[in-house]
């Protein structure tokens, strides 16, 4: 098997709105995002893959009145100019890119299915479909909890914050600002800080 195979990632968006659980895994938008290996820096080889809430205009013009949709969105550009995106966690390595996207493509938006459905509970399934088709993927943590997943990304959220990775207050240089916080749980290390 050739070692460079593309990587698949949990990623985190900043976004509003109020915190429900300790970690605040509702503070964050989530995707899935799909890179090369050894891509660091956004770069337009990454995929992102996530619902989306859209808006849409109420009756005077304007999103006041108006409804929420959530909609599939795959994305080939670079992350930057998509939305922000805060870190990424290393979940899987990938054997079949085109089967893999084929999967995700298929994952449902539930939204008005499951109370409280969100883009978590998107990535949440597409990820337990992904670690049904085993032969997509190679080394992977996705036979882990949902739950250890869910709060690496968080507590890896947490802790870029703490060290001031977002707000401008680390030391000068301490951060190359073009490059993604990258946590990797295949080898349980902080692989871009």
């Amino acid at each position: 098997m050739p070692s460079n195979k593309d990587r698949l990632y949990i990623a985190l968006h900043p976004r509003g709105g109020s915190v429900h659980t300790p970690l605040g895994q509702e503070r964050y938008h989530w995707s899935l995002v799909l890179a090369p290996k050894g891509s660091h820096a956004c770069s337009s080889d990454h995929v992102i893959l996530h619902a989306k809430e859209t808006l849409s205009e109420g009756g005077g013009g304007g999103v006041a009145g108006g409804t929420s949709t959530w909609v599939f969105e795959e994305r080939r550009v670079p992350p930057e100019r998509s939305m922000p995106l805060l870190a990424r966690v290393c979940v899987a390595k990938v054997v079949q890119r085109e089967k893999l996207l084929q999967i995700l493509r298929a994952v449902p938006v539930r939204a008005g299915e499951v109370q409280g459905w969100n883009c978590v509970g998107w990535v949440r399934e597409a990820l337990a479909r992904l670690e049904q088709e085993k032969h997509v993927l190679g080394r992977n943590v996705l036979g882990r909890d949902w739950e250890e997943q869910r709060d690496a990304c968080t507590a890896y959220v947490k802790r870029k914050k703490e060290a001031h990775r977002y707000d401008g207050r680390a030391a000068e240089g301490e951060y190359d600002m073009s490059l993604i916080p990258t946590w990797d749980m295949l080898l349980g290390r902080e692989t871009v800080p």
